[in-house]
């Protein structure tokens, strides 16, 4: 910034040299070279000259202050979008989570309908062989053959039951994994 001297030195000047001068400084202070004009020569001219300048320096300064504003207001939207992003991030990867485990406990429910499916169909080929057995029998154990028939029904309605809960089962496992994926790939993203 220009000192005291440089001010008088150029307010020392015509009118029109002194604008020179006074244009080519470094941000000058407006506020004391009117009070060195109204000290000194005092001429209209200048004093409007310099008001001019200043109110357009102020006016500037104005700008800056408002653009600044607008771009720490930009910048706190921008942070407080961040923020939101981490957090549907964080429930994002709750929700993953949670059908992760959903998944798994399918995924085990799913073995022990098998087993229990392949321990009903030991079981169904176990009461065939003894079905079998039994035709070969006197009819007097007519009535246990029925007997038996009707377990051999029974069970395989059952199975038919675990079938439908397997086949239910595997769908409902794939449209979890389906979502996983979706899950995954809206976290790549």
């Amino acid at each position: 910034m220009p000192e005291d001297s440089d001010y008088k030195s150029a307010l020392d000047n015509s009118i029109e040299d002194a604008k020179d001068a006074i244009n080519d400084m470094d941000t000058p202070d407006f506020q004391e070279l009117i009070e060195l004009e109204e000290n000194g020569r005092d001429r209209e001219t200048m004093k409007q000259f310099l008001e001019s300048q200043w109110k357009s320096q102020l006016e500037d300064l104005n700008d800056l202050v408002e653009h600044f504003e607008e771009e720490t207001d930009q910048a706190l939207d921008i942070q407080t979008q961040k923020q939101r992003l981490e957090e549907e991030v964080a429930d994002l990867r709750e929700k993953k989570a949670d059908l992760e485990n959903t998944v798994d406990e399918l995924k085990t429910t799913k073995n022990s309908l098998e087993q229990g499916l392949k321990q009903k169909e030991d079981k169904i080929e176990e009461l065939q062989s003894e079905l079998k057995q039994e035709k070969d029998k006197e009819a007097e154990l007519e009535t246990e053959k029925h007997s038996l028939e009707r377990k051999v029904d029974n069970l395989e309605e059952e199975k038919q039951t675990l079938q439908e809960s397997l086949s239910r089962t595997e769908d409902l496992l794939l449209k979890f994994k389906h979502q996983v994926k979706e899950f995954d790939q809206e976290l790549e993203a």
